[in-house]
């Protein structure tokens, strides 16, 4: 695996306490966000994603185009004592219709590769302003058995996870929660 030495200023040390009451704070104020923005049925509606879909396609989302180049990528783990902090992870990446193509730095300073699905549950579009909450599904490499035993056995794993997005204009704001693990995400839209 490859190795990277990170910047030390770029992170910033939290204490343990208040590390993890903003950090499940943001999750829960993101979701609330979203969901107090987004509730009104005539919006749903016209997104055209969660709006009349049920069965399978409620279970496992609908496609969305977000074609967009992430730029900036930082990563928080609130359940982990080792990590204090939150760190820029040196990301970048591509997404196109439902897929996402990304390499980043993780917290065990390697290298890792993403390949992954994106689906949507529900979608609000307000002028400039889009929202959603749906998941991320697929592979990333980078780990060991350092993050879970799995990781020892093979260098790729499977993951799936929350994500809450927002995009304001050309700009958009990630954030997604997996196993143990928060990363938001900064991207620019090209379409």
């Amino acid at each position: 695996m490859w190795r990277v030495d990170r910047a030390p200023a770029v992170s910033m040390a939290w204490p343990r306490m208040l590390r993890r009451k903003v950090a499940s704070g943001t999750f829960v104020a993101l979701l609330m966000f979203t969901a107090s923005v987004c509730w009104p049925a005539p919006v749903l509606a016209q997104a055209g994603v969660g709006g009349e879909s049920g069965g399978w396609k409620g279970v496992f989302g609908e496609e969305r185009s977000r074609p967009h180049v992430i730029v900036g990528v930082w990563a928080l783990h609130p359940f982990e004592p080792q990590f204090p902090e939150l760190d820029w992870a040196s990301g970048f990446g591509v997404k196109s219709r439902q897929w996402l193509v990304a390499t980043f730095v993780n917290s065990y300073e390697r290298r890792g590769f993403i390949a992954a699905l994106e689906r949507y549950w529900w979608v609000g579009d307000f002028r400039h302003i889009d929202v959603g909450v749906g998941y991320r599904a697929g592979f990333v490499t980078g780990y060991d058995e350092e993050l879970i035993s799995l990781a020892g056995k093979t260098p790729v794993m499977p993951f799936t996870g929350l994500l809450v997005w927002t995009d304001v204009g050309p700009f958009s704001i990630d954030a997604f929660y997996a196993y143990r693990g928060i990363t938001l995400e900064t991207g620019l839209t090209f379409g």
